[in-house]
């Protein structure tokens, strides 16, 4: 266990992120509670310390790869300064949902990790349901529709996320 105080969180005023924030304030994005939940302040080294034990001792069990949850929450330095003491992963990803219009981009983070592309299951969605697209789009889906590189790219067509957006049609059920 990690004894963590008020001094190893993030404070903001109003403490949660606000809908506002995405398009106008990266800071309040990345320092602000996401949905209520405290925010681990990155920068202080007691914080970087233990993160850097808790996923070294993952490594060292043998987990080889990570997806960062929420990426787009943190500060790509603080996360670069982290993982970059950990020995043994062989790949990292991070949730990096961008859809336009937002002030925390993709391209901030991929000199890091790779990061998620959300747009693809949306414009697959819209093709295979016809909705102004053809199923011909399927073999230019990529980097001439504007997404990350594919070099840098995690594609998906379901996750937690997406499954519970209000136009979730294209949808994966066991």
């Amino acid at each position: 266990t990690v004894n963590f105080d008020a001094s190893h969180f993030n404070e903001c005023d109003p403490p949660e992120i606000q809908g506002e924030d995405y398009g106008t304030n990266a800071e309040r994005v990345r320092r602000c509670r996401l949905v209520g939940l405290p925010d681990l302040l990155q920068e202080d080294p007691f914080v970087r310390d233990q993160m850097v034990a808790f996923l070294q001792d993952l490594s060292d069990m043998g987990v080889a790869g990570l997806r960062l949850d929420v990426a787009k929450h943190m500060f790509p330095l603080d996360l670069d300064a982290i993982l970059s003491r950990v020995t043994g992963l062989d790949y990292v990803f991070g949730e990096v949902p961008s859809y336009g219009g937002e002030v925390v981009l993709f391209e901030d983070y991929t000199p890091y990790f790779d990061v998620t592309e959300f747009r693809y299951k949306a414009d697959l969605q819209n093709i295979f349901m016809g909705e102004n697209r053809r199923l011909a789009e399927l073999q230019n889906i990529g980097q001439s529709f504007g997404y990350v590189s594919t070099t840098e790219a995690v594609v998906f067509v379901d996750n937690h996320d997406t499954q519970r957006a209000s136009d979730a049609r294209l949808i994966f059920r066991a």
